[in-house]
């Protein structure tokens, strides 16, 4: 057995999902050369491995390198992701592992409480990234309302939301924020709108207590984080009865929590914060065995408030191994400053700049307040308040509202600049 033997018949299905994308993985030419004489069989001796490996195999063999175990002609979705932490990734679905993808989501609508009368919305332009597509789909399957916001404005977008009656909103944290900035601007009433439930995912900030209040009290809606990933499929949603904590998708992935490799990362083994591992069981057309994911997690087992059992990530992603900056000698991770960032009042956006020069790093913080708002002061109270919790200086500025630039997709709020 791969797994260890269970009475549970859930144990027993899921060992037949891994029997079976074990040997569709040994049809495939990445992966018969990769295990060599290795026993498939025997799960936990498979090497994990890791994003640039595999984006090194699609550089040498493009489009999709030599991961699928299929006929290509019989991959029939293709999709991408963003490249925000180096190139693309793509990834492509034989149309039953798209169907099972779709399935997958019945599952985190149903985490999510989603009623039969909820009306979807959109509210960005599609393109080759896997975003909310498989949620778009699973939707539109289910028979509910769903509506695109492609090519529209940010106005129209609000304009659409109270005309359809939109009651559940699908977006990043960051353009959720816009959006509810752009209604305070423009007089549109969103504490007595039509929407009940924002599912953000795409960037950081969902599972951020300060962004999550913050959108809460301006949409008067409840907002739940959800994470996936472009070559893994949609993986997790945030329990509404138990905050910040989210469910995965435990039938639908072989889950696991390794410590971090390698002494950049340092000894994570006796720490609770770990590397989230995960073999996704729906996708055989380009099967992924043990793939290293590259989030920092706190994986729990056991009974949640909601009653149900099985794995979920406390405060979600935590951010990424590769991501710890030094700055002046200080090891500190983007999503803790993000995260801080955002409980600050008066602040609506910001852009962070590294600057590296000299072998020491400087950090340039250009913040954005609302409008009515005296920037300067407020970045001089900022800066002061920054040093007192991060005990080192960055540099703090003040930008004219708007001047950050805007998206509907992930933000790029991290700069590194080389002069």
């Amino acid at each position: 057995m791969i797994l260890e033997d269970s009475v549970s018949d859930s144990r027993s299905l899921l060992n037949d999902r891994l029997h079976q994308l074990i040997e569709c993985a040994q049809k495939s030419p990445f992966w018969a050369t990769r295990f060599g004489n290795v026993n498939p069989s025997s799960f936990e001796n498979l090497e994990p491995i890791s994003k640039g490996e595999i984006l090194a195999d699609q550089a040498r063999y493009k489009p999709y390198g030599k991961i699928p175990s299929v006929d290509i002609r019989k991959l029939v979705r293709l999709h991408q992701s963003s490249g925000t932490s180096g190139n693309p990734l793509v990834w492509a679905d034989t149309a039953s592992d798209w169907s099972r993808l779709l399935d997958q989501w019945d599952h985190l609508f149903g985490i999510a409480g989603i009623l039969p009368a909820d009306r979807f919305f959109f509210p960005f332009s599609f393109g080759p990234f896997l975003g909310f597509w498989s949620a778009f789909e699973a939707a539109t399957r289910a028979g509910k309302f769903c509506l695109a916001g492609g090519g529209m404005s940010s106005v129209s977008r609000l304009r659409f939301i109270e005309e359809h009656q939109i009651s559940v909103l699908m977006t990043t944290p960051s353009y959720a924020s816009h959006l509810a900035i752009v209604a305070a601007d423009e007089k549109i009433d969103l504490v007595n709108g039509p929407v009940r439930l924002l599912i953000l995912a795409g960037e950081a900030g969902a599972s951020m207590a300060g962004v999550k209040s913050r959108l809460e009290s301006s949409w008067n809606a409840r907002v739940l984080d959800h994470h996936g990933m472009t070559e893994v499929g949609p993986v997790s949603m945030e329990c509404p009865e138990a905050p910040c904590e989210l469910h995965l998708l435990s039938d639908h992935y072989i889950i696991e929590a390794l410590p971090a490799v390698g002494d950049f990362y340092g000894d994570l083994s006796a720490n609770k914060v770990k590397e989230l591992v995960l073999t996704p069981l729906s996708r055989l057309g380009m099967p992924l065995v043990r793939y290293r994911t590259g989030d920092r997690v706190e994986l729990v087992e056991g009974r949640c408030k909601c009653g149900r059992t099985g794995p979920r990530l406390i405060g979600g992603v935590l951010g990424r191994l590769d991501d710890m900056l030094i700055i002046r000698g200080n090891n500190v991770y983007p999503m803790a400053i993000e995260d801080w960032l955002w409980l600050q009042p008066g602040l609506i956006d910001f852009q962070a700049k590294i600057v590296e020069s000299s072998g020491l790093s400087r950090l340039i913080l250009n913040l954005e307040f609302r409008r009515g708002l005296n920037g300067e002061k407020e970045a001089i109270v900022i800066s002061n308040k920054f040093f007192d919790r991060f005990l080192f200086r960055a540099e703090v500025k003040s930008v004219l509202p708007d001047e950050l630039p805007k998206t509907e997709h992930k933000s790029k709020r991290w700069i590194r600049h080389c002069p």
